[in-house]
């Protein structure tokens, strides 16, 4: 007998389906990976497509280059602020560009930011340790905030490499300048204009060591050089300014605070330094409202708010030198000048509590800080103890403006 048989039946293969289903998973997977790959790495691009699909087109962002050549447009201009500004922006791009890096830390300083100034540099070093760039940023900012021991030997060691580096001599000479070193900081001045005659910052730290040790007329003629190289480049013009007054050529320095007023019309430092000039001359209600336009222009700057408070003392309107001296003291706590005219300005309104309060509290902080020169609290003290009933109005305040000790003096705005 013939048995047919059937080939599917003796078969020892099963057929299944679930090859293909991990194959097809695995590709999903994949594309599910590489789309989020995408996402992270690209995000401006799927923002715009996603923009797109909208009807609406983002608004390009500049190129770094075109930001950084505004930027030194706005240099040359005069616009310091604008110019930090649209490096800052250009770094959000380009984070690791050392050109982009050195030349922003070097506004910082010229904008009194050493300690953002510092961290550029760190910045720098980070990305190239031996970077001389990175090093001079570093030294300069460290001698503008009177760090020289810090700092000189930073340059030092960077001019080993690079001796006729005019950025570290700069720096060299303002921190020899910050330890009082006077010989050291011209000789490095010096060094540094020779090797960059066109560099506005080796002029300007060249000057101020030669103001240093009383050449003033050789200072006036670097910074006047200075600022023909850059007639923008407001910072030097208050060096110039001071100087100037000092040799009582005090019409030359309010020209000059009238140019860095045309450019920066709320600047806040040349309208106290001109307040301070028609003072000088005896102009002495120009001077006031120069003083008044100085602190509405920057409420938290110290120096215009403790004038601006001595200038109504004087005139004996102690309610308005009240809210001046308690402006500067909320912008700076710790400042004993204020403190001390403080407690005198509630004197003379009567408010005796107060008064003794604010003095003790001085001269307990002068006592701290071994100042040893207290005359002004010494003073107010006096009046206190001397008059049980705290007549104040009825006691006549001194004529003349007060003055407190140096070390109590507001602090510079330099």
């Amino acid at each position: 007998m013939y048995i047919r048989r059937e080939a599917s039946s003796l078969s020892f293969r099963t057929t299944s389906k679930r090859p293909h289903r991990w194959r097809w998973v695995g590709l999903l997977l994949a594309l599910i990976v590489g789309l989020a790959y995408f996402v992270y790495t690209q995000p401006q691009q799927i923002s715009q497509a996603v923009l797109e699909l909208a009807g609406r087109r983002p608004t390009p962002l500049p190129l770094p280059g075109v930001l950084v050549g505004q930027a030194e447009s706005a240099f040359r201009a005069g616009q310091l602020s604008q110019a930090i500004s649209l490096y800052e922006q250009a770094l959000v791009q380009r984070p690791e560009n050392v050109d982009f890096l050195y030349a922003y830390g070097q506004l910082l300083v010229d904008a009194n930011r050493p300690d953002e100034a510092i961290e550029v540099s760190r910045r720098i070093l980070a990305l190239n340790p031996g970077d001389v760039r990175g090093l001079a940023l570093q030294a300069r900012g460290l001698a503008w905030q009177r760090q020289g021991a810090l700092a000189i030997p930073i340059a030092i060691a960077a001019l080993a490499t690079d001796p006729s580096n005019a950025a570290l001599l700069e720096a060299l000479s303002r921190a020899y300048l910050a330890e009082d070193r006077w010989q050291d900081a011209l000789d490095a001045g010096l060094r540094a204009v020779q090797a960059d005659p066109d560099d506005v910052r080796a002029r300007w730290a060249y000057a101020n060591a030669l103001a240093a040790v009383g050449a003033g007329q050789r200072a006036i003629e670097q910074l006047e050089r200075a600022l023909a190289l850059a007639p923008n480049f407001l910072p030097p013009y208050f060096e110039l300014a001071f100087l100037y007054l000092a040799l009582d050529r005090d019409q030359e320095a309010i020209d000059l605070y009238d140019r860095i007023l045309s450019i920066e019309p709320r600047n806040a430092r040349a309208l106290l330094r001109q307040c301070e000039a028609y003072r000088k001359i005896g102009e002495f209600q120009r001077a006031l409202g120069l003083c008044q336009d100085a602190a509405d222009a920057d409420p938290s700057f110290v120096p215009a708010q403790f004038r601006l408070g001595q200038l109504r003392y004087s005139r004996r309107e102690f309610d308005v030198a009240q809210a001046a001296f308690e402006r500067c003291l909320a912008a700076d706590p710790d400042n004993l000048n204020c403190q001390t005219m403080l407690g005198l300005t509630f004197y003379y309104l009567g408010r005796c509590d107060e008064a003794r309060a604010r003095l003790v509290s001085a001269q307990v902080q002068a006592q701290a800080r071994g100042i040893s020169n207290t005359e002004l609290i010494s003073q107010g003290l006096l009046l206190l103890s001397g008059d049980p009933e705290c007549r104040g109005l009825a006691i006549m305040p001194p004529t003349s403006t007060p003055e407190a000790t140096p070390e109590a003096t507001p602090p510079s705005e330099d």
